[in-house]
């Protein structure tokens, strides 16, 4: 009988599941108008599909939900075209994201560790997050001052050219695909 590896078929790009949503909605642009992408485990197994508008969707849920989940590190610096400041902070990053905008000295905007900061050239908000050891900060289009440098901190610093509002859309793209990927559902087809 004619088996699906007799037909004539285009072979889509496949993706690993820690692809960027970023990466995933580029290669989306490049091939015009693929419908989805598989998605593979390390292992090369399909682990789910991509569209989309399952990532639009996500981008749209991240303006109610402004948090980041256990992203790799490698991530942040791949969307933001950043550079990690320090190299003993840790690999993945989680927590509510906050851009930084000083209202008055004593009512800052962000309290809590669990927190991503971005911010730009603020030394006072920078050095509030410092030291409330937030789980980010990303430097936008400055530098670390040279007195804060020598601060300990377990804070994760990342420097980036991108302004503030471009880094905060930017950061949610950089979640795994694999957390966005559709895994319900899928139909399948083996070349046999």
């Amino acid at each position: 009988y004619t088996q699906v590896r007799d037909l004539e078929y285009e072979t889509p790009p496949v993706l690993s599941a820690a692809v960027t949503g970023s990466r995933a909605w580029s290669v989306f642009q490049e091939t015009g108008n693929l419908p989805g992408i598989p998605v593979a485990n390390d292992d090369g197994r399909l682990y789910g599909m991509v569209l989309p508008e399952d990532i639009a969707q996500y981008d749209m849920q991240t303006l109610y939900t402004p948090r980041l989940d256990r992203v790799p590190v490698f991530n942040l610096l791949s969307v933001l075209e950043g550079k990690l400041l320090n190299e003993d902070s840790t690999d993945l990053i989680s927590g509510e994201v906050i851009i930084a905008l000083p209202q008055s000295r004593e009512s800052l905007l962000f309290s809590q560790p669990d927190s991503v900061v971005i911010c730009g050239h603020q030394p006072d908000l920078i050095r509030r997050a410092l030291e409330l050891n937030v789980n980010c900060l990303v430097l936008c289009q400055t530098e670390l001052p040279e007195d804060l440098r020598k601060l300990e901190t377990k804070t994760c610093i990342i420097s980036t050219p991108c302004d503030a509002y471009r880094a905060v859309r930017l950061i949610y793209h950089s979640t795994p695909i694999g957390r966005i990927c559709r895994r319900e559902n899928v139909v399948t087809f083996h070349l046999d």
